[in-house]
Parts: C-alpha cells; sequence; structure tokens
C-alpha cells in the first residue's frame, strides 16, 4: 500500500510541474497579448488624431481648443 501511494505521490507531483509550467507560460502569453492591445489602442489614438486633424485642414476650419484637449 505505501508503494502504491508513493507511486500515486510522485504522479501527481509530476502532473503539478506540468501544469505549473504550462500555466507560466500561460501567464507569458497573455502577457504579450496584453502588449499587443496596449501598442494597437495607442496606434489607432493616433491614427484618429491624424484623422480628426486632416478633417480640419480639409475645409479650412481651426480646431476647437475644447476638441483639441481630448487628444
Amino acid at each position: 500500500m505505501d508503494r502504491l501511494y508513493l507511486f500515486m505521490n510522485k504522479k501527481v507531483i509530476e502532473e503539478n510541474k506540468q501544469l505549473a509550467e504550462e500555466n507560466y507560460k500561460l501567464k507569458r502569453l497573455i502577457r504579450s497579448y496584453r502588449q499587443v492591445i496596449a501598442d494597437l489602442q495607442t496606434e489607432n489614438m493616433s491614427l484618429e488624431k491624424e484623422l480628426f486633424e486632416e478633417e480640419f485642414e480639409d475645409d479650412g476650419t481651426e480646431i476647437p481648443a475644447d476638441l483639441w484637449d481630448k487628444f
């Protein structure tokens, strides 16, 4: 019975190690995805600002200060 217990305990420990490794990899992947999302949001804001500026330049009007502050 002790041998069976030790064998099962060893298997559980091995499985826990594997799960910990997978967990670590998944956390790194999530961190990478979050960084990509943040980069895309920053780029999107820059593009929106550029488009906003172009719209006002095209019709010759000046950008109102309250709208400019939003960017």
